[in-house]
Order: C-alpha cells, then sequence, then structure tokens
C-alpha cells in the first residue's frame, strides 16, 4: 500500500512541482499529457498485467519456468511500445493540435519527449507481476521510492540549473526511463535465479 502511493506520488509530485516553479499553465500542459499518456497505456499495462501474472502463478505452481513465457512477452509488448513511442515522436504535436487547438500544442511537445517512458509503460510495466509472484516485493518499493526522488529532482534541477521547463520534462522522462531499465534487469534476475523451476531445467539441460 505504501509503494502504490510512493509511486502514485511520484507521477503527481511534477505537476505539483512545475506549478511551483514554472507556472500554472505548465503544471497543467504537463497534467494533462501525462493523462493523456498514462490513461490508455493504463488499459493495456491492467489488462496483460493480469493475464501474466495469472500465466506466472501458474507456472510457479506447476514447477513450470516463465522464462519463455517472459520473452515472449516482452518481445510482443516491445513491438507495441515502439509503435507507440515513434506515433509519439512523429505525430503527438499535430494530433494534440488538431484535437486541442493550438493553444495545447506544448502538450504533444511533453508527450513527444516522454515517449521513452510511454514504451517502458507499455514493453516493461506490466511485467513487474513477476516481482510480486516470487515475492520480490521490496524491490517494487524501491523502485517505486527511486521514481519518486528523481521525478522530484528532474523538475528541481530543470528549475535551478537551467530555468527550463522542458529541461526538467525531459530529466522526467530518461529517469523514469533508467529506473525501467533497472527493473527490467530486476525481473530477468529474479528468473534466472529464483526461479526453481529453471534452475532444475538448467541442471537437467548441462547433465
Amino acid at each position: 500500500m505504501i509503494g502504490e502511493l510512493i509511486g502514485t506520488a511520484a507521477y503527481r509530485s511534477p505537476v505539483i512541482l512545475a506549478n511551483y516553479f514554472f507556472g500554472a499553465s505548465h503544471a497543467a500542459f504537463f497534467g494533462v499529457a501525462l493523462r493523456m499518456v498514462i490513461a490508455p497505456t493504463s488499459v493495456i499495462a491492467g489488462t496483460v498485467s493480469q493475464i501474466f501474472l495469472h500465466r506466472v502463478s501458474a507456472n510457479r505452481r506447476g514447477n513450470i519456468a516463465s522464462l519463455a513465457d517472459f520473452k515472449k512477452a516482452f518481445g510482443l509488448l516491445s513491438i507495441v511500445g515502439v509503435i507507440a513511442a515513434i506515433f509519439c515522436v512523429i505525430l503527438a504535436e499535430p494530433v494534440t493540435v488538431l484535437l486541442l487547438t493550438e493553444k495545447y500544442a506544448m502538450v504533444g511537445e511533453i508527450i513527444c519527449w516522454l515517449s521513452p517512458f510511454i514504451f517502458c509503460l507499455i514493453a516493461v510495466a506490466p511485467l513487474t507481476a513477476i516481482l510480486t509472484v516470487y515475492e520480490k516485493q521490496e524491490y517494487a518499493f524501491y523502485n517505486k521510492s527511486a521514481q519518486l526522488l528523481l521525478s522530484v529532482i528532474s523538475f528541481v534541477s530543470g528549475y535551478y540549473f537551467f530555468d527550463s521547463f522542458m529541461i526538467g520534462v525531459k530529466a522526467f522522462s530518461i529517469s523514469m526511463t533508467c529506473v525501467y531499465v533497472v527493473i527490467l534487469w530486476q525481473m530477468i534476475y529474479v528468473l534466472l535465479k529464483c526461479d526453481k523451476a529453471y534452475k532444475i531445467q538448467l541442471e537437467r539441460n548441462n547433465a
């Protein structure tokens, strides 16, 4: 529960900081962009996460290695994530202007810079159920804490060192992406080192 609250704060704090440092309009633009990013990706992530959680849980109960399922799921999600990221880079701004008028052009620009983060939300976030199934919830807590800390640092640095809102946005996107890269490594580590079925399979293959 505390981890979820920290995770929520990681995505809410930039809006508060943007409002404090750069004004209400910038905060509003970032808030709209974040909602436009998170709403569709959460639908994908939520659905895939439940299916993947069921699959990995069944594998563990049946003493079946989950690495193959992880590779397949990550591969498919990565394709969707790359397509979504490319769409954001090329079309986010014109589509936003078309739907919300020229006044909201900055929303499209923000979404464009959030494209690496969007990829991670689609390709990596749904698979974090692995950490729960293999009882590594402390990793999730540390990860969300890191997200909160880095989201704050991003906008504080953008203001104090560069006096630039967009640098804060870019730093936020890059730092969140880095956290998800670490999460991806954690999941692979757990599947290789903590999955007893995989160890048994490896021993049989080496015998």
